[in-house]
């Protein structure tokens, strides 16, 4: 699958809008060439372990039951789909630094389990799924404005 941020800084960052504490603008995301066998799609934002997220908290975004015929999601617009776990970007000191983790999940069915938390969720999908696209861009800003 094709899976992109096309607001990403010219150096693919993601953008300082994007941040928890300077907008928390949910990004735009698309995607393309998704698996035949697919009936949803599934969109997960976390910070990766690595980089200092534990549990449900590392989990920023959860967009389930998006219709494959969707290409995208576009920033600071309800996602199409079942929001699980609204945009809750990236928070860091000015100057520092961390990594954002964005997949994109292609399944056979609706994900309709509300009492399992956002890392049970993402635990199964990846256990469960006909497709799977991710990549990871560093958050880090550098100004107040």
């Amino acid at each position: 699958m094709d899976f992109s941020l096309p607001d990403a800084t010219p150096t693919g960052q993601l953008a300082q809008e994007h941040g928890g504490d300077f907008g928390n603008i949910a990004p735009p995301l698309s995607w393309g060439r998704v698996p035949s066998k697919a009936k949803y799609l599934i969109v997960v934002a976390d910070i990766p372990r690595a980089d200092s997220g534990t549990a449900d908290d590392s989990v920023l975004w959860l967009v389930a039951n998006i219709d494959v015929g969707e290409t995208g999601i576009i920033a600071d617009h309800t996602p199409p789909g079942d929001v699980y776990r609204g945009w809750n970007g990236p928070t860091v000191g000015l100057s520092q630094q961390v990594k954002v983790r964005f997949r994109l999940y292609a399944v056979t069915k609706t994900l309709d389990d509300p009492n399992e938390s956002p890392l049970e969720i993402v635990v199964g999908l990846d256990k469960q799924n006909v497709g799977k696209s991710e990549f990871i861009v560093p958050f880090a800003p550098r100004t107040t404005s």
